[in-house]
């Protein structure tokens, strides 16, 4: 089941004032939410008030939004009418959390609690003032961070925020991203799960005892010991940078993409009787910076080895130069 492509949404809890007004009051997520989704939505959308009923729809919508107080008596009435995806916005009580799942087993799929929800082509319920159009696909345990994210990250795509992710968890967001054909690479913020596939870019908190509390707080989970990402600004470059690796021995390439699985990185083996610097100039404009891995290096000419025109950041390694 995937949250990325609804035939229909409803919104239940859009607010009737304005977001200005909503703020004041402290009341932000019905007029957030409203305000997202009628600028972002391409399917028929459905916004229930405090005045409205769910029950009183045209249709089935095929998945609920819901950010109300009444959890429990929304999400029946959402459940008797047959929509079987569901997005919880609200933080819950464990004794309630508990009493949602009882009810929605074997006929709906939660999204949530506690989570900012999805932002994709269909739909968002992030508040973004821009369209994304790019290859990157996100799955946060934590809205904000998605959110900065989505701010910094030009090519990310599509966020599934999954917050507590007890029903419909990170593995199954993580597999509707390998579904969809525009996704291309998959990023993760965790704060527990540590994905077997090790093609998803993964960024957790440091390991340490003051994270591991801080962790349990904000989401009651428990951090584990892992080899992630745990640096924000290094996962937004690596998710940034587009790398150009050229080298005219295929081996130096296998060597450094296994020791750089998470960078977006072209290989080119030029092979032995081609210049790596000359394809590099070449390639060039569609790159951030290149490495050169260079065999042989002195056996080409002056002129070949001429870097006036390579104007990225470069680095060439030079196999008669490698030190043990």
């Amino acid at each position: 089941m995937t949250f990325l492509n609804p035939a229909s949404i409803a919104l239940v809890g859009a607010s009737t004032k304005t977001l200005d007004e909503a703020i004041s009051q402290n009341k932000y997520w019905g007029a957030a939410l409203r305000d997202s989704l009628l600028e972002s939505t391409k399917v028929p959308l459905y916004l229930i008030t405090k005045h409205d009923s769910y029950n009183d729809l045209p249709e089935t919508p095929d998945l609920a939004i819901v950010a109300v107080p009444n959890i429990i008596e929304e999400v029946t009435k959402i459940i008797n009418k047959g929509t079987n995806k569901i997005i919880i916005i609200n933080t819950l009580d464990n004794f309630t959390e508990k009493k949602l799942y009882g009810i929605v087993k074997n006929k709906a799929k939660i999204l949530g609690p506690n989570c900012m929800g999805v932002h994709c082509d269909a739909y968002s319920t992030f508040l973004l003032d821009r369209k994304t159009t790019g290859d990157i696909g996100l799955v946060t345990q934590s809205g904000g961070i998605g959110e900065a994210l989505l701010e910094n990250v030009p090519n990310l795509r599509t966020v599934i925020s999954v917050g507590n992710a007890q029903d419909y968890t990170i593995e199954d967001a993580i597999q509707s991203l390998k579904e969809e054909p525009n996704i291309k690479r998959i990023a993760l913020y965790s704060e527990s799960y540590i994905p077997e596939d090790e093609d998803v870019i993964t960024l957790m908190p440091k390991y340490n005892k003051k994270s591991i509390e801080t962790v349990h707080n904000h989401s009651g989970l428990t951090l584990e010991k892992h080899d992630a990402i745990n640096n924000l600004n290094e996962f937004i470059n690596i998710l940034n940078e587009k790398v150009l690796v050229i080298s005219n021995s295929g081996g130096w390439l296998c060597l450094y993409a296994g020791e750089n699985p998470y960078q977006n990185a072209t290989y080119i083996d030029t092979n032995a009787t081609g210049c790596p610097l000359d394809a590099a100039i070449e390639m060039q404009k569609n790159y951030d910076r290149t490495i050169i891995f260079w065999n042989k290096y002195y056996d080409y000419p002056e002129e070949k080895r001429d870097t006036s025109n390579l104007l990225i950041p470069f680095e060439i390694i030079i196999s008669c130069e490698i030190k043990e």
